[in-house]
């Protein structure tokens, strides 16, 4: 195939894990094609000083706003891909022929609408999504990870639904039950108790409803005291405060980061996953952890009970005693619930990385065979 694409990605220094990951994802799948696949990445330069605070910030800024617009002025592809919709900002800078966007949320936009609390954009980051909403109705193609991103994305822009498509997205680490010496080695090595049950969330961001987590647990603890919860992602300062005024003690365990290969074991070693989001634009932690046979409870916002299946206790997101039921459910009877659960494999096969990579595959193949004709004028990229 005679063509070039080009998949653009966040900048390292920004720290983006799951961004740049999805980038390096979409390149492989590009390959596929044979086509002729670049990566065009966003500056780092200014960001790799030692810098903190605003100083950090301003760096960031001069590498987003200044040096990476200098880097693609004027560079050229037949398909540019952009990763993150921030991106989409530099698509006028760049010469293509067709142009592709992944949108993985709408958190921003839900909360500048007011139908999302816990954030609120400033002036400058309004100014900067209208600025990438405008460009967005712009490009050849959206893609949205799940029906509810695309939903959300169709209520608030004016983009034209028949260039939006969804093409779900996949679990990408190897996930499988973890052996018995795996979770006890993992229960040594984030210093968890050896025998306890406890349950498991995953995720630090604003939406995720980690007030009601330390609420259900704390209530569970009432009837069940040997449980503990397991939080992976910082908790900031209020929310601590509310653990200790919730008198958690020794049985709250927050792992700031825990290693991609440890993920497995944990979602194995826990009696269940608790996932209350606000919102969410797809909720990989759910796949990952019925993967692993663990048993879910989650809330009915955004994708979740479109990702989630059958096989999960879907209960409203503020509902707080629906939560406690239904993880009282788990810790009462482990063993005859993880045996169910791990049944859940007609969900998540939906969500397999072939099928995922074969849609992107279609799709570049479907946007070089529409402008096949061109391709034949000479006027190649180099």
């Amino acid at each position: 195939m005679n063509l070039y694409i080009a998949i653009l990605t966040n900048a390292r220094a920004a720290d983006q894990r799951s961004m740049i990951g999805y980038g390096e994802l979409l390149i492989e799948a590009a390959r596929q094609t044979g086509a002729k696949v670049v990566e065009w990445r966003g500056s780092s330069l200014f960001a790799r000083l030692p810098l903190r605070g605003w100083l950090r910030k301003l760096a960031l800024n001069l590498d987003r706003f200044v040096v990476t617009p200098l880097m693609l002025l004027g560079r050229r592809a037949d398909i540019v891909h952009v990763v993150d919709p921030g991106n989409c900002i530099y698509l006028p800078l760049i010469r293509y022929r067709r142009s592709i966007v992944t949108v993985h949320d709408m958190i921003p936009y839900l909360a500048e609408a007011g139908r999302l609390e816990g954030f609120r954009p400033s002036r400058m980051g309004k100014l900067l999504m209208r600025r990438i909403l405008y460009q967005l109705a712009q490009v050849d193609q959206i893609i949205c990870v799940s029906h509810a991103t695309r939903r959300d994305l169709l209520e608030l822009s004016k983009v034209d639904p028949d260039r939006v498509e969804v093409i779900h997205n996949a679990v990408f680490q190897p996930m499988q039950p973890a052996s018995p010496e795996a979770c006890a080695a993992l229960r040594k090595k984030y210093h968890l108790p050896d025998q306890a049950p406890f349950v498991l969330h995953v995720g630090r961001n604003f939406y995720k409803n980690r007030g009601i987590v330390l609420e259900s647990v704390a209530l569970l603890r009432q009837s069940h005291p040997d449980v503990h919860l397991v939080l992976v992602g910082d908790l900031e300062a209020p929310l601590a405060a509310k653990a200790a005024q919730l008198n958690f003690g020794e049985s709250l365990h927050v792992l700031p980061y825990v290693a991609r290969e440890d993920m497995a074991a944990l979602y194995t070693t826990a009696s269940v996953l608790l996932f209350p989001s606000l919102y969410e634009g797809f909720g990989l932690p759910v796949l990952e952890a019925q993967m692993c046979g663990t048993p879910v409870v989650c809330s009915d916002r955004g994708s979740l009970p479109e990702v989630a299946g059958n096989n999960t206790v879907i209960v409203p997101a503020t509902d707080l005693t629906s939560f406690v039921s239904a993880i009282c459910r788990f810790i009462s009877s482990p063993l005859n619930v993880r045996t169910n659960t791990v049944n859940s494999s007609d969900n998540t096969n939906k969500f397999t990385q072939h099928s995922w990579s074969s849609a992107y595959h279609r799709l570049y193949e479907y946007l070089a065979n529409q402008k096949s004709y061109e391709l034949q004028t000479g006027d190649l990229v180099e």
